[in-house]
């Protein structure tokens, strides 16, 4: 909402309850008519003119752009099992076989990114989200 007036998406339905009216009416028609949309919008009389006169444009909207994935399924897959055995890296180096990438994205992840990707997996077994071992020792240090 704005501070003052009305709200922008008021504002557009208003102008396209008065077009065709506007578009279709006689000069002393138009002149009420421009003379309350600028009063109700709060529009300089010159810019409600360009809107009244120019032809109306729909509204698309937008889609979000999709974002590429920053951790590889490898790296989610191992995460899932390394939560499950509730230790870190160390334990991890032993049991399964980690390259540099996967170790990056490992250490990179963040505790919020780690509940996010792993609650599928955590509803999957029927483990609570309060029963997952705590970060503590999950930090970069």
């Amino acid at each position: 909402m704005e501070e003052f007036g009305m709200a922008r998406q008021s504002k557009r339905e208003y102008l396209r309850s008065i077009y065709e009216r506007y578009r279709g009416g006689r000069r002393t028609e138009k002149t009420a008519m421009l003379e309350e949309f600028c009063k109700v919008c709060g529009y300089n009389r010159k810019y409600a003119i360009g809107l009244l006169s120019r032809p109306l444009k729909a509204r698309v909207p937008r889609r979000p752009t999709p974002r590429s994935a920053t951790y590889s399924k490898a790296s989610i897959v191992t995460l899932a099992k390394v939560w499950e055995a509730s230790q870190w890296l160390p334990w991890t180096k032993k049991h399964f076989e980690v390259s540099a990438e996967l170790e990056k994205q490992l250490l990179g992840i963040s505790a919020r990114q780690m509940d996010r990707r792993l609650f599928p997996t955590s509803v999957a077994s029927n483990v609570d989200s309060m029963a997952l071992p705590a970060r503590a020792h999950c930090s970069n240090r």
